[in-house]
């Protein structure tokens, strides 16, 4: 399955879950300044959070919770992505 096709329901909820808690560990515990973006942050709660580590945190989520998704890999960093 590539990066652009549908989820399905259960999916939205697997990555929603796994997006939240990224961004509230991120909010809470930081991360390693020398991974701050560049060009683009996640803003939650005011706060400014590089992509990247939240994606690296998302597929931590689903490799600790042994979560399956069709989506195995992020494609960005580019400015053409």
């Amino acid at each position: 399955m590539g990066q652009f096709n549908k989820l399905s329901e259960n999916e939205i909820k697997l990555w929603r879950d796994a997006i939240a808690f990224a961004l509230s560990n991120l909010y809470d515990k930081g991360w390693n300044t020398g991974r701050n973006s560049r060009d683009y942050d996640v803003i939650y709660k005011d706060k400014r959070i590089p992509p990247k580590e939240v994606t690296r945190l998302v597929f931590d989520y689903f490799d600790l919770n042994h979560i399956n998704t069709s989506i195995h890999t992020v494609k960005g960093g580019d400015k053409d992505t």
